[in-house]
């Protein structure tokens, strides 16, 4: 080969060498730039996965709390429950005691209306009462006057009868 073509392929040869160690350049800039996007998705990748991981945590810790809420909300609603069964019981037991107050003060106004009645009963037998103890003293007082006055008229007849015996008996005898 002659001398102008061995310096062309070597001409070539630098030129291919030049644009292999530029191409080599270009790739080993663009694999520190890809190296260092890698490294810099890395740290990011860890970040994140920091970030997840710290999320997961709060995740379970609401889950947590959320459970317990839940567990609380349903004792709640039980204890709600159980509050509004006893209400319903005692405005039913009040309901209950203020019938019964009612019928009690009915029942009490029906013993003052009786007392009031028995009360004006009680006057009035207590005021026949006093009219027939008058008249009880009346016809002792009576009474007492019809014995002297029975005494009396038996001591006269007793006396009318001595003397009448005393006269028969002086008529006998003569």
């Amino acid at each position: 080969m002659d001398r102008e073509t061995c310096l062309k392929k070597m001409q070539a040869i630098r030129t291919a060498k030049e644009i292999a160690l530029d191409k080599v350049e270009t790739i080993e800039e663009k694999l520190k730039l890809t190296e260092t996007e890698r490294v810099r998705l890395d740290e990011e990748l860890n970040y994140l996965q920091k970030q997840h991981s710290n999320l997961q945590q709060e995740l379970d810790t609401v889950n947590n709390d959320l459970s317990k809420a839940q567990d609380m909300m349903h004792y709640a609603e039980e204890r709600v429950s159980l509050s509004e069964t006893e209400i319903q019981n005692l405005h039913r037991r009040i309901q209950m005691l203020e019938l019964s107050l009612e019928r009690s003060e009915d029942a009490l106004t029906q013993k003052k209306s009786d007392e009031m009645t028995n009360q004006e009963k009680l006057k009035e037998a207590e005021l026949r009462a006093s009219n027939a103890e008058r008249t009880v003293i009346k016809l002792e007082e009576d009474l007492e006057k019809l014995e002297t006055s029975l005494a009396e008229e038996k001591e006269k007849y007793d006396t009318l009868i001595k003397d009448l015996d005393d006269a028969y008996n002086d008529v006998a005898l003569y």
